[in-house]
C-alpha cells in the first residue's frame, strides 16, 4: 500500500475484499463496481480503528481506490488461491498446489517416470521440467522425455514441492544448473518440502549444503559422499521437509512415501493396491 497507511488497514481492506469475493467464488456474480462497493462497505463497517490515532476513521472511499491497483495484483493471487482451494476441497482432491519434477540429460527414467506417474494418481499437478535448452531430453538408457516447460520458464511459480530424479548425467547437470540450485535453496529457506532419489541427493543436495542438519540415503555407491551416513540404509528417508530414497528399485516406495507424507496414508495405501505394489 502506499505511504502513510498502517498494517491493520491493509490486513482490514484485504479481509474484506477475501469475505466479499467469496460471492463470485461460489458462483453468485457481481459486477466489479458493485464488488468493490461492498468491500468498501465491509471495510468501514469493521474498522477496528488505529491504536496510534484513537480519533482516525476508516479511510474515505476515495483514497481505498486510489490505492486499489496497487493492492489489486496481491487481491487477485488471494483470490486465485482461494479459489483453488474451494475447489480441490469440493472435488476431493489434495491440498497441494503445484510440484516440480526436473529432468536432463541423464535423468535415471524408471524413477522419473515413477515419481511423475505416482504423484499424477494422486491428484498432484505435476509440472516436468527441462533443465537443457530443449524440452525433449534423452534418459540414462536412451529413453527419450520430453518436458512440459523449461526450467527458465517453470522458475516464474513457485512450488509446494520439488523432487529430483536421479541418474549420474541427469544430477550432474543439476548441479551445474545454477538456476535450479537456486530454486531448491529458495524451497529449503521457505521451509517447503524438496526430495531425491539415487544419486541427487549426493550430487546435487549434499554439495549445495542442501543436506546441512539432515539425515539422507542415496545411491549405494555414492553414499560415502554424505556428510551423515547414519541412516543411509533406510530404503526411503523422511527428514522434516527432507524425503530421498536409493534408486530405481526403490523409487515406487519413494514415490508412494511421498504419496503418504503429503497427501496421507489413506491416499498411498490406495493406490499401492490399485498399482498391485501391496495385496489389493
Amino acid at each position: 500500500m502506499g505511504s502513510g497507511w498502517l498494517p491493520s488497514e491493509e490486513l482490514q481492506l484485504c479481509v474484506s475484499w477475501v469475505r466479499q469475493s467469496t460471492c463470485i467464488i461460489t458462483g453468485r456474480y457481481q459486477c466489479k463496481d458493485n464488488l468493490w462497493k461492498k468491500v468498501y462497505e465491509d471495510y468501514a463497517k469493521n474498522w477496528c480503528g488505529n491504536p496510534e490515532d484513537p480519533h482516525q476513521g476508516p479511510r474515505s472511499k476515495c483514497a481505498l481506490e486510489s490505492h486499489f491497483p496497487r493492492l489489486k495484483k496481491m487481491l487477485k493471487k488471494w483470490h486465485t488461491a482461494l479459489s483453488k482451494a474451494r475447489s480441490r476441497a469440493a472435488s476431493g482432491t489434495n491440498l497441494v498446489d503445484e510440484i516440480l519434477v526436473p529432468i536432463a540429460n541423464g535423468t535415471e527414467e524408471m524413477e522419473a517416470i515413477m515419481i511423475i506417474d505416482i504423484l499424477r494418481r494422486a491428484k498432484a499437478t505435476v509440472v516436468v521440467a527441462s533443465v537443457e535448452d530443449k524440452l525433449e531430453t534423452i534418459a540414462s538408457r536412451k529413453v527419450k522425455l520430453e518436458a512440459d516447460v523449461l526450467l527458465d520458464e517453470a522458475v516464474k511459480s513457485s512450488y509446494d514441492l520439488i523432487v529430483l530424479p536421479g541418474g549420474i548425467g541427469g544430477a550432474q547437470a543439476f548441479a551445474k544448473s545454477e538456476t535450479l540450485v537456486n530454486l531448491l535453496k529458495k524451497q529449503r529457506d521457505s521451509n517447503k518440502p524438496y526430495g531425491a532419489i539415487c544419486a541427487s541427493p549426493a550430487l546435487v543436495f549434499e554439495p549445495h549444503g542442501l543436506l546441512k542438519g539432515k539425515k539422507a540415503t542415496a545411491f549405494p555407491a555414492l553414499c560415502e559422499k554424505l556428510s551423515d551416513q547414519s541412516e543411509i540404509e533406510n530404503r526411503v528417508l523422511v527428514d522434516g521437509n527432507l524425503i530421498t530414497s536409493r534408486g530405481p528399485g526403490t523409487s515406487m516406495e519413494f514415490a508412494l512415501g511421498i504419496v503418504e507424507k503429503f497427501f496421507g496414508r489413506e491416499k498411498a495405501v490406495e493406490l499401492a493396491k490399485v498399482m498391485v505394489f501391496v495385496h489389493p
